[in-house]
């Protein structure tokens, strides 16, 4: 397990789309920059050439090949590890981060027994494993609404169709720890980035 800062903290955010984990992360950072807590905001996939590769297959009509669109997840998280979030970590930062290999596991299999072997293979490749993991709890026909609404029907990824987002949304329950920390995505912004925020203030606070 690589070593870090004892003042760092490594936060993951899961949820189907249209759940708010960007509005939920940015309003986060927020609060801990008031309180001068250092904190660094990635997400994958990346913006790297594995990343852009997968937003180009993501875009496509048909959902791409499951084996590539992995293999591509995976070089993908490898190089953000080595490359920004194990730095940060050691440099003593909160790390939250916009999807990991749980993401993987619920979008790229299509029951428990793949989406656990997905897991089993990330973990393989000794990962930093998160501090805290929270998962954006919402009604997968609420998130199409609102990812439809969103792209105005004209940019939807393969994956989001609402029979596709509640097959992601069942499979994510059974995958997820029990540790895991569930927020309910149907509050205000304002009141899913305080509960978080206090999460967090929980672990870096004596």
């Amino acid at each position: 397990m690589t070593t870090v800062s004892d003042k760092s903290l490594f936060v993951v955010f899961e949820g189907i789309d249209g759940s708010g984990k960007t509005t939920l992360i940015n309003n986060v950072i927020s609060l801990l920059s008031q309180e001068r807590i250092n904190s660094v905001s990635l997400r994958e996939p990346t913006s790297g050439p594995h990343g852009k590769k997968i937003r180009s297959l993501l875009c496509m009509a048909e959902e791409p090949d499951a084996n590539i669109l992995l293999d591509l997840f995976m070089a993908d998280r490898l190089e953000d590890a080595s490359l920004n979030i194990i730095p940060a970590l050691k440099s003593g930062n909160i790390v939250l981060l916009d999807r990991y290999y749980y993401s993987t596991a619920a979008y790229q299999s299509k029951n428990f027994s793949e989406a656990k072997d997905i897991i089993n293979r990330n973990r393989s490749l000794n990962l930093p494993e998160p501090d805290i993991l929270f998962f954006l709890d919402i009604d997968p026909d609420i998130a199409y609404n609102r990812v439809a609404s969103r792209e105005k029907n004209n940019n939807l990824e393969c994956f989001e169709t609402p029979t596709r987002l509640r097959l992601i949304d069942s499979i994510y329950r059974e995958i997820i720890p029990d540790n895991t920390v569930a927020i309910d995505a149907a509050l205000s912004p304002d009141e899913t980035a305080k509960q978080v925020y206090m999460h967090i203030k929980d672990y870096i606070v004596p």
